[in-house]
Protein backbone atom coordinates (compact mmCIF):
# COMPACT_ATOMS: atom_id res chain seq x y z
CA UNK A 1 0.00 0.00 0.00
CA UNK A 2 1.23 3.35 -1.29
CA UNK A 3 0.98 6.35 1.31
CA UNK A 4 -0.01 10.09 -0.34
CA UNK A 5 1.88 12.78 2.02
CA UNK A 6 -0.21 15.11 0.48
CA UNK A 7 -3.56 13.49 0.94
CA UNK A 8 -2.47 12.11 4.76
CA UNK A 9 -2.20 15.91 5.32
CA UNK A 10 -5.56 17.24 4.21
CA UNK A 11 -7.15 14.25 5.76
CA UNK A 12 -5.93 14.83 9.00
CA UNK A 13 -7.18 18.55 8.63
CA UNK A 14 -10.46 16.90 7.19
CA UNK A 15 -10.22 14.79 10.56
CA UNK A 16 -9.32 17.83 12.72
CA UNK A 17 -12.66 19.98 11.85
CA UNK A 18 -14.67 17.28 11.10
CA UNK A 19 -16.48 17.39 15.22
CA UNK A 20 -19.61 19.72 14.47
CA UNK A 21 -19.43 20.77 17.78
CA UNK A 22 -16.04 22.18 17.84
CA UNK A 23 -15.27 25.60 15.81
CA UNK A 24 -12.45 24.52 12.91
CA UNK A 25 -10.44 27.49 11.38
CA UNK A 26 -12.48 26.91 8.25
CA UNK A 27 -15.62 27.37 10.03
CA UNK A 28 -14.12 30.37 11.86
CA UNK A 29 -13.55 31.73 8.64
CA UNK A 30 -16.99 31.00 6.68
CA UNK A 31 -18.67 32.72 9.80
CA UNK A 32 -15.99 36.09 10.22
CA UNK A 33 -16.42 36.57 6.01
CA UNK A 34 -20.86 36.47 6.09
CA UNK A 35 -21.07 38.37 9.62
CA UNK A 36 -17.94 41.25 8.47
CA UNK A 37 -20.08 41.69 5.30
CA UNK A 38 -23.27 42.24 7.00
CA UNK A 39 -22.08 44.29 9.90
CA UNK A 40 -20.16 46.70 7.53
CA UNK A 41 -21.84 47.18 4.31
CA UNK A 42 -25.69 45.33 5.26
CA UNK A 43 -24.14 42.77 2.18
CA UNK A 44 -25.87 39.40 1.86
CA UNK A 45 -22.33 37.27 1.49
CA UNK A 46 -22.52 33.35 1.55
CA UNK A 47 -19.85 31.18 1.16
CA UNK A 48 -20.39 28.27 -0.99
CA UNK A 49 -16.98 26.30 -0.27
CA UNK A 50 -14.01 26.35 1.69
CA UNK A 51 -10.64 24.27 1.27
CA UNK A 52 -8.11 24.65 3.42
CA UNK A 53 -4.76 23.33 2.28
CA UNK A 54 -1.07 22.78 3.88
CA UNK A 55 2.05 23.62 1.79
CA UNK A 56 5.09 24.18 1.69
CA UNK A 57 6.20 28.54 1.36
CA UNK A 58 7.59 27.25 -2.08
CA UNK A 59 4.26 26.07 -3.18
CA UNK A 60 2.82 29.49 -2.56
CA UNK A 61 2.83 30.87 -6.37
CA UNK A 62 0.24 28.35 -7.41
CA UNK A 63 -2.51 30.22 -5.60
CA UNK A 64 -1.96 33.60 -6.43
CA UNK A 65 -2.88 35.51 -9.78
CA UNK A 66 -1.49 38.71 -11.21
CA UNK A 67 -5.19 39.90 -11.84
CA UNK A 68 -6.40 39.87 -8.19
CA UNK A 69 -5.67 42.29 -5.49
CA UNK A 70 -2.71 41.22 -3.69
CA UNK A 71 -2.68 41.92 -0.14
CA UNK A 72 0.18 41.71 2.22
CA UNK A 73 -1.03 40.75 5.97
CA UNK A 74 0.94 41.56 9.20
CA UNK A 75 0.55 39.74 12.43
CA UNK A 76 2.77 39.91 15.64
CA UNK A 77 6.62 39.19 15.84
CA UNK A 78 6.96 39.43 12.48
CA UNK A 79 4.98 36.65 11.05
CA UNK A 80 3.18 37.67 7.53
CA UNK A 81 0.24 36.13 5.53
CA UNK A 82 -1.27 36.81 2.74
CA UNK A 83 -4.94 37.43 0.86
CA UNK A 84 -5.50 37.46 -2.92
CA UNK A 85 -9.59 38.72 -3.70
CA UNK A 86 -10.34 38.25 -7.29
CA UNK A 87 -12.02 40.85 -9.61
CA UNK A 88 -15.52 39.94 -8.93
CA UNK A 89 -15.09 40.18 -5.16
CA UNK A 90 -13.32 43.26 -5.14
CA UNK A 91 -15.77 44.87 -7.90
CA UNK A 92 -18.87 43.84 -5.27
CA UNK A 93 -17.17 46.22 -2.62
CA UNK A 94 -16.89 48.74 -4.46
CA UNK A 95 -20.11 48.66 -5.42
CA UNK A 96 -21.72 48.23 -2.12
CA UNK A 97 -19.81 51.30 -1.24
CA UNK A 98 -20.57 53.80 -3.86
CA UNK A 99 -23.83 52.77 -5.16
CA UNK A 100 -24.91 51.29 -2.23
CA UNK A 101 -26.21 47.85 -4.06
CA UNK A 102 -23.92 45.37 -6.14
CA UNK A 103 -24.93 45.96 -9.97
CA UNK A 104 -23.68 42.36 -11.23
CA UNK A 105 -22.44 44.08 -14.67
CA UNK A 106 -19.31 42.20 -16.49
CA UNK A 107 -16.04 43.22 -14.84
CA UNK A 108 -13.74 44.76 -17.34
CA UNK A 109 -10.06 43.09 -17.23
CA UNK A 110 -7.46 46.07 -15.22
CA UNK A 111 -4.78 46.40 -13.42
CA UNK A 112 -5.41 46.49 -9.25
CA UNK A 113 -4.75 50.25 -8.03
CA UNK A 114 -4.71 51.29 -4.68
CA UNK A 115 -7.50 52.63 -4.30
CA UNK A 116 -9.16 49.45 -4.85
CA UNK A 117 -6.37 48.64 -1.72
CA UNK A 118 -8.62 51.40 0.67
CA UNK A 119 -11.66 50.29 -0.01
CA UNK A 120 -11.11 46.20 0.99
CA UNK A 121 -9.15 47.16 3.72
CA UNK A 122 -11.84 47.33 5.76
CA UNK A 123 -13.42 44.39 4.68
CA UNK A 124 -10.36 42.47 5.09
CA UNK A 125 -9.34 44.14 8.36
CA UNK A 126 -13.45 43.08 10.17
CA UNK A 127 -12.91 39.29 8.93
CA UNK A 128 -9.60 38.56 10.05
CA UNK A 129 -10.67 40.49 13.56
CA UNK A 130 -13.67 38.40 13.67
CA UNK A 131 -12.00 35.14 12.97
CA UNK A 132 -9.31 35.97 15.71
CA UNK A 133 -12.31 36.01 17.86
CA UNK A 134 -14.11 33.03 17.23
CA UNK A 135 -10.70 30.77 17.45
CA UNK A 136 -10.13 32.52 20.82
CA UNK A 137 -13.76 31.53 22.04
CA UNK A 138 -13.50 28.14 21.00
CA UNK A 139 -10.04 28.31 22.83
CA UNK A 140 -8.18 27.43 20.15
CA UNK A 141 -5.58 29.92 21.08
CA UNK A 142 -2.36 28.99 18.20
CA UNK A 143 -4.87 30.18 15.79
CA UNK A 144 -6.08 33.62 17.64
CA UNK A 145 -2.78 35.66 16.21
CA UNK A 146 -3.97 38.76 15.07
CA UNK A 147 -3.34 39.54 11.13
CA UNK A 148 -4.21 43.14 9.94
CA UNK A 149 -4.40 44.54 6.24
CA UNK A 150 -0.51 45.67 5.59
CA UNK A 151 -0.51 46.67 2.13
CA UNK A 152 -0.77 46.08 -1.54
CA UNK A 153 1.32 43.78 -3.64
CA UNK A 154 1.71 44.65 -7.34
CA UNK A 155 2.65 40.73 -8.37
CA UNK A 156 2.26 37.63 -7.14
CA UNK A 157 6.02 36.77 -7.13
CA UNK A 158 6.30 39.56 -4.82
CA UNK A 159 3.88 38.55 -2.46
CA UNK A 160 5.72 34.59 -2.58
CA UNK A 161 8.84 36.47 -1.66
CA UNK A 162 7.35 38.58 1.23
CA UNK A 163 6.08 35.24 2.61
CA UNK A 164 9.22 33.84 4.56
CA UNK A 165 7.70 31.28 6.90
CA UNK A 166 8.35 27.48 5.84
CA UNK A 167 4.97 26.15 5.99
CA UNK A 168 1.86 27.91 5.09
CA UNK A 169 -1.83 27.03 5.88
CA UNK A 170 -4.33 28.26 2.69
CA UNK A 171 -7.87 29.07 2.89
CA UNK A 172 -9.21 29.60 -0.67
CA UNK A 173 -13.01 30.42 -0.67
CA UNK A 174 -15.72 30.60 -2.80
CA UNK A 175 -18.03 33.59 -2.30
CA UNK A 176 -21.77 34.00 -3.33
CA UNK A 177 -22.56 37.25 -3.02
CA UNK A 178 -25.93 39.42 -2.97
CA UNK A 179 -27.96 36.51 -3.99
CA UNK A 180 -26.48 35.45 -6.88
CA UNK A 181 -25.03 38.67 -8.54
CA UNK A 182 -21.68 38.19 -8.18
CA UNK A 183 -20.04 35.12 -7.36
CA UNK A 184 -16.44 36.16 -5.94
CA UNK A 185 -13.37 34.27 -4.48
CA UNK A 186 -11.12 35.05 -1.61
CA UNK A 187 -7.63 33.61 -1.21
CA UNK A 188 -6.51 33.70 2.56
CA UNK A 189 -2.79 31.99 3.18
CA UNK A 190 -1.81 32.38 6.81
CA UNK A 191 1.27 30.80 8.68
CA UNK A 192 1.25 27.67 10.15
CA UNK A 193 0.42 28.13 13.67
CA UNK A 194 2.99 27.25 16.49
CA UNK A 195 1.77 23.94 18.09
CA UNK A 196 -0.43 24.05 21.51
CA UNK A 197 1.31 23.93 24.43
CA UNK A 198 1.83 20.19 26.37
CA UNK A 199 -2.02 19.41 27.86
CA UNK A 200 -0.04 18.55 31.51
CA UNK A 201 0.67 21.82 32.68
CA UNK A 202 0.71 19.92 36.19
CA UNK A 203 3.80 18.25 35.08
CA UNK A 204 5.83 21.09 33.35
CA UNK A 205 5.09 23.21 37.11
CA UNK A 206 6.86 20.18 38.82
CA UNK A 207 9.57 19.68 36.37
CA UNK A 208 10.20 23.46 37.16
CA UNK A 209 10.55 23.71 40.68
CA UNK A 210 12.69 20.82 40.60
CA UNK A 211 14.90 21.75 37.82
CA UNK A 212 14.48 25.22 38.15
CA UNK A 213 12.89 27.75 36.26
CA UNK A 214 14.57 28.74 32.86
CA UNK A 215 17.30 30.95 33.34
CA UNK A 216 16.80 34.53 31.77
CA UNK A 217 18.80 35.50 28.42
CA UNK A 218 22.14 37.07 28.72
CA UNK A 219 19.91 40.56 27.95
CA UNK A 220 17.92 40.36 30.66
CA UNK A 221 20.86 39.62 33.33
CA UNK A 222 22.44 42.20 31.51
CA UNK A 223 19.71 45.37 31.71
CA UNK A 224 19.02 43.72 35.19
CA UNK A 225 22.14 44.20 37.18
CA UNK A 226 22.70 47.05 39.57
CA UNK A 227 25.21 50.00 38.81
CA UNK A 228 26.79 51.75 41.58
CA UNK A 229 28.08 55.05 41.40
CA UNK A 230 29.82 57.79 42.88
CA UNK A 231 29.55 61.68 42.74
CA UNK A 232 33.08 63.05 43.50
CA UNK A 233 32.85 66.77 43.63
CA UNK A 234 36.62 67.46 44.70
CA UNK A 235 39.90 65.22 45.65
CA UNK A 236 42.57 66.46 48.05
CA UNK A 237 45.99 64.83 47.86
CA UNK A 238 47.94 64.55 51.10
CA UNK A 239 50.98 63.39 52.45
CA UNK A 240 50.97 59.88 53.83
CA UNK A 241 51.68 60.95 57.67
CA UNK A 242 48.74 63.26 57.56
CA UNK A 243 46.40 60.32 56.63
CA UNK A 244 47.54 58.33 59.10
CA UNK A 245 47.17 60.86 61.83
CA UNK A 246 43.73 61.43 60.55
CA UNK A 247 40.82 61.07 63.64
CA UNK A 248 37.09 60.99 63.80
CA UNK A 249 36.36 64.09 63.91
CA UNK A 250 38.62 66.13 62.13
CA UNK A 251 37.93 68.28 59.34
CA UNK A 252 39.88 68.01 55.89
CA UNK A 253 39.64 71.93 54.02
CA UNK A 254 38.33 71.08 50.33
CA UNK A 255 39.28 73.83 48.05
CA UNK A 256 37.76 73.74 44.19
CA UNK A 257 34.72 72.16 44.92
CA UNK A 258 31.86 72.53 41.95
CA UNK A 259 28.91 71.03 41.92
CA UNK A 260 28.66 71.94 38.24
CA UNK A 261 31.42 69.75 37.68
CA UNK A 262 31.14 66.59 39.74
CA UNK A 263 32.63 63.42 38.42
CA UNK A 264 30.35 60.40 38.33
CA UNK A 265 32.88 57.31 38.89
CA UNK A 266 32.22 53.70 38.99
CA UNK A 267 33.83 50.86 41.06
CA UNK A 268 37.88 51.32 40.07
CA UNK A 269 37.36 54.83 40.53
CA UNK A 270 36.80 54.87 36.46
CA UNK A 271 34.91 58.40 35.21
CA UNK A 272 32.21 58.28 32.92
CA UNK A 273 30.80 61.29 33.12
CA UNK A 274 30.62 64.97 34.08
CA UNK A 275 27.32 65.52 35.88
CA UNK A 276 25.80 68.25 38.34
CA UNK A 277 24.85 67.84 41.66
CA UNK A 278 22.09 69.06 43.19
CA UNK A 279 18.83 68.30 44.75
CA UNK A 280 15.27 66.39 43.12
CA UNK A 281 12.11 65.80 45.51
CA UNK A 282 14.19 66.35 48.79
CA UNK A 283 16.67 63.76 47.72
CA UNK A 284 20.38 64.19 46.08
CA UNK A 285 19.99 63.88 42.04
CA UNK A 286 22.58 64.13 39.29
CA UNK A 287 21.86 66.18 36.21
CA UNK A 288 23.24 63.87 33.27
CA UNK A 289 25.21 65.82 30.52
CA UNK A 290 27.34 68.31 32.50
CA UNK A 291 27.82 71.52 32.27
CA UNK A 292 27.26 74.88 32.74
CA UNK A 293 23.79 76.64 31.60
CA UNK A 294 24.30 79.34 29.18
CA UNK A 295 25.64 82.86 30.60
CA UNK A 296 26.59 81.13 34.23
CA UNK A 297 29.68 81.59 35.66
CA UNK A 298 30.90 78.71 37.75
CA UNK A 299 30.28 78.34 41.29
CA UNK A 300 28.22 77.38 43.84
CA UNK A 301 24.42 76.51 41.92
CA UNK A 302 21.52 78.77 43.37
CA UNK A 303 17.96 78.36 43.05
CA UNK A 304 17.98 80.57 40.37
CA UNK A 305 18.96 78.04 38.16
CA UNK A 306 16.54 75.47 39.51
CA UNK A 307 14.64 73.70 36.71
CA UNK A 308 11.21 74.73 35.61
CA UNK A 309 8.54 72.88 37.02
CA UNK A 310 7.07 71.04 33.78
CA UNK A 311 4.32 68.89 35.84
CA UNK A 312 6.11 65.66 34.69
CA UNK A 313 6.25 63.36 37.93
CA UNK A 314 9.72 62.26 39.51
CA UNK A 315 9.89 58.90 37.08
CA UNK A 316 9.34 61.47 34.24
CA UNK A 317 11.93 63.92 34.95
CA UNK A 318 14.63 61.02 36.10
CA UNK A 319 14.19 59.92 32.17
CA UNK A 320 14.67 63.11 31.14
CA UNK A 321 17.94 63.62 32.70
CA UNK A 322 17.83 63.99 36.18
CA UNK A 323 18.73 60.59 38.23
CA UNK A 324 17.65 60.92 41.60
CA UNK A 325 20.04 59.12 44.39
CA UNK A 326 19.96 58.57 48.02
CA UNK A 327 21.92 60.97 49.62
CA UNK A 328 25.50 59.76 52.11
CA UNK A 329 23.37 59.07 55.36
CA UNK A 330 20.23 59.41 54.05
CA UNK A 331 17.04 59.02 56.47
CA UNK A 332 14.81 55.75 55.88
CA UNK A 333 12.26 58.44 53.65
CA UNK A 334 15.65 59.38 51.40
CA UNK A 335 15.64 62.45 52.88
CA UNK A 336 19.12 64.53 54.14
CA UNK A 337 20.06 63.55 57.14
CA UNK A 338 21.96 66.01 59.79
CA UNK A 339 25.28 65.52 57.29
CA UNK A 340 25.10 70.03 56.87
CA UNK A 341 25.99 68.87 53.53
CA UNK A 342 23.27 71.02 51.53
CA UNK A 343 23.60 71.28 47.62
CA UNK A 344 20.99 73.12 45.19
CA UNK A 345 18.18 72.37 43.90
CA UNK A 346 18.20 70.90 40.64
CA UNK A 347 14.11 71.03 40.07
CA UNK A 348 11.52 71.94 42.31
CA UNK A 349 7.67 69.89 42.48
CA UNK A 350 4.68 70.28 44.39
CA UNK A 351 5.48 71.70 47.32
CA UNK A 352 9.16 71.10 46.93
CA UNK A 353 10.39 74.52 46.11
CA UNK A 354 14.19 74.93 45.24
CA UNK A 355 16.73 75.77 48.23
CA UNK A 356 19.65 77.92 48.12
CA UNK A 357 22.86 76.44 48.97
CA UNK A 358 24.25 77.69 52.14
CA UNK A 359 27.48 76.96 51.92
CA UNK A 360 29.53 75.59 48.80
CA UNK A 361 31.70 73.49 50.94
CA UNK A 362 30.19 70.64 52.07
CA UNK A 363 31.68 70.06 55.92
CA UNK A 364 33.53 66.67 55.60
CA UNK A 365 32.45 64.94 58.71
CA UNK A 366 32.79 61.49 59.30
CA UNK A 367 35.06 59.98 56.30
CA UNK A 368 33.25 61.68 53.62
CA UNK A 369 36.12 63.11 51.87
CA UNK A 370 37.77 61.37 48.47
CA UNK A 371 41.15 61.32 49.67
CA UNK A 372 44.24 60.53 47.69
CA UNK A 373 46.93 58.44 48.77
Amino acid sequence: MTHNPALQRKVKIARDGFDGRATSPAKALRLALAKAADALFDLAMTVATVEQTRVPQDALHGFFDDDALLVLLDGQGGRRGGAALDPQLVAALIEVQTMGRVAGAPVPAREMTRTDAAIAAPYVDETLRRFEATMQEAGVDRWATPYRFGDRVGAARALCLALEMPEYDVFRVSLDIAGGARTGQIVLVLPVPAAAPPADAAADRASEETHGAPCPGIAANVLGARATFDAVIARVSLPLDAVAGLRVGDVVPVTGADFDATDLVTTGNVSVAQVRLGQLNGARAVRMGGGLPQGRAPGPAAADDAVPDTGRSGAEQDQAGEVAVPPTGADGDGRSGETGNEVPALGATGEGAAREATDPRPTLTGGHADVDG
